[in-house]
């Protein structure tokens, strides 16, 4: 700082001094003179003093240089930062090497085939039907045309192979039969003579001759497959081999014979080993019948008129089929007179309770009439499960041979 106040004349007057103290140190005097006699310290003093005074003076006249600070550096305060997230080591996960992308290629249609035909139902005769022979019946198939060309009328429905049971081979087409539509094409058939199972094969064919079916190529057959049942009953009539050529309604109509056993509108089949509703399997064949599916419905049977001799009477045992728990209904049996009224011979009501019931009416009032029997049975309320049986209904008597043993 004293380096920093010290001009060049304070600088040589200030040398000066100095000097002189270095020669007063050193005994220095003038010759001749006399010494004076010295106060210890005092002239060093006072010489002192003298200086340090006009230093001061110097010192007040000159123009006092600023003080340089030193100033350490230091840090300046950054901007305030968000700690970061505690980081939470994780278990290395197993790498997966991405599958290549499928790119699916459209597949190529097959053209459809110009005659292909395909089965949906059989409108009547299910597969297993039971005839007694020579029992007239119509076979009836319902197809649709899934393929590309229509069918017109000079298709046919043509006999392959198999049993023909007195089919006709080439029968026309109803109507034209557009693609995705469908036809029902029927063939009139009978029952042939002996007992067994027989199964006849059907196509169509195209005004050129070709045969196609069904299946996915067109070559498979549809088909007519039946049981003919021989009865061995030594009266003239009985109401089992004449049962397909009754009429036979509901309230729905006119019901097929023998008829699906899925019919709402109510069903005739013939049983040849019914199961009675006390467990018993019989050796005599039944009518298993059902009323119309619906509350109170019914299901008859009118037959051909017949001629009433003396002594005969109508023999049979009614009741319900085995595992048909809620079957309840009523039997009726009446005849049609010459005259077209309807009379009543009896009534009788069946409930499943394990027992059937026994009938033997006597026709003996009725001798030298031709009359039209009609078995009916009625739903004692709810349908739904009323599978009902006549078991080998038939007439009996003196001009028709002994009555035939029921169990």
């Amino acid at each position: 700082m004293l380096k920093n106040i010290l001009t060049p004349k304070l600088k040589l007057l200030f040398l000066a001094v100095l000097a002189y103290l270095v020669i007063m140190a050193c005994g220095f005097t003038t010759p001749g003179a006399t010494p004076a006699t010295e106060i210890p310290g005092a002239v060093n003093t006072s010489v002192a003093q003298t200086i340090v005074a006009q230093m001061t003076q110097i010192a007040g006249n000159a123009t006092p240089t600023p003080t340089l600070v030193t100033v350490e550096p230091t840090a300046s305060p950054g901007p305030s930062m968000t700690p970061l997230p505690t980081f939470t080591q994780v278990a290395p996960q197993p790498t997966w090497t991405p599958l290549p992308t499928f790119t699916p290629i459209p597949a190529t249609p097959t053209p459809l085939p110009c005659n292909l035909a395909q089965f949906v139902s059989d409108v009547t005769v299910p597969d297993g039907s039971t005839y007694t022979p020579g029992s007239v019946f119509v076979k009836t198939w319902r197809l649709k045309n899934i393929g590309s060309c229509p069918w017109t009328t000079e298709y046919d429905l043509f006999f392959v192979n198999g049993d023909k049971m007195n089919g006709t081979t080439l029968i026309a087409l109803p109507k034209k039969v557009n693609p995705g539509e469908t036809v029902d094409v029927s063939v009139e058939l009978t029952a042939p003579a002996n007992a067994g199972t027989y199964l006849g094969n059907w196509q169509l064919r195209t005004p050129g001759g070709q045969t196609f079916g069904i299946g996915a190529t067109g070559t498979s057959s549809f088909w007519v497959k039946i049981v003919v049942v021989v009865i061995d009953y030594t009266e003239p009539y009985n109401f089992l081999l004449e049962a397909c050529k009754a009429t036979w309604t509901s309230g729905a109509g006119t019901l097929p014979c023998p008829g699906q056993s899925t019919d709402s509108k109510g069903f005739v089949q013939i049983l040849t080993s019914p199961v009675r509703e006390n467990g018993k399997t019989d050796n005599e064949s039944a009518l298993w019948v059902h009323p119309q599916f619906t509350n109170n419905g019914y299901i008859q049977a009118e037959y051909p008129d017949i001629e009433i001799f003396a002594g005969d009477k109508f023999v049979t045992y009614v009741g319900c089929l085995r595992n048909h728990p809620n079957c309840k209904v009523i039997f009726t049996l009446s005849y049609r007179d010459e005259n077209g009224t309807i009379k009543t011979l009896g009534t009788w009501a069946e409930a499943y309770e394990g027992l059937d019931v026994s009938i033997s009416m006597d026709l003996s009032s009725l001798a030298g009439k031709k009359v039209n029997f009609i078995l009916r049975v009625d739903a004692w309320g709810v349908a739904d499960d009323d599978h009902a049986y006549w078991l080998n209904p038939h007439l009996t008597g003196k001009a028709r041979g002994a009555i035939t043993p029921l169990p």
